[in-house]
């Protein structure tokens, strides 16, 4: 059947070394998957748990499964900032080069599913991280986030 197939995640790569308080399962990847473009990611954040901002090369889509996020997006040139709470069923989208941070705000354990386009391993879909603009820093002063 080609490369279709049903990945066994029993064996994922599974990582707690991303951002404090985060931890990684890559479902889908070059390794897994053979995929050449896709980087599929189902992170879990503990309460309180602040990812920094940081930018990536790649289109990034987002579904909250479980808890609630604060998602705090930063334009590419660090003009423009925007905060928004992602409870769950939330979704969004990251343009390639425009900064963004995630906060677990709520008091439970959040569950966030990534697909990083135009990346297929950690190396490809690697961030990089970004200075936080003041106007950034006061959106995550008004949710409680240090």
């Amino acid at each position: 059947m080609g490369l279709t197939k049903v990945i066994d995640r029993t064996n994922t790569d599974k990582t707690d070394s991303y951002w404090p308080g985060f931890h990684s399962e890559i479902i889908c990847s070059a390794g897994e998957c053979e995929s050449q473009e896709l980087f599929y990611v189902d992170a879990t954040a503990d309460p309180g748990a602040t990812t920094e901002l940081h930018a990536h090369d790649t289109e990034i889509a987002f579904f909250v499964s479980r808890g609630t996020v604060l998602a705090v997006l930063v334009s590419e040139d660090g003009q423009e900032s925007e905060g928004h709470l992602c409870p769950r069923g939330t979704s969004g989208y990251i343009s390639p080069g425009e900064g963004f941070l995630l906060s677990n705000i709520g008091d439970e354990e959040a569950e966030l599913l990534m697909a990083h386009y135009g990346a297929n391993s950690k190396e490809t879909a690697k961030g990089r991280v970004m200075d936080v603009p003041e106007q950034a820093r006061k959106i995550l002063a008004e949710h409680g986030v240090k």
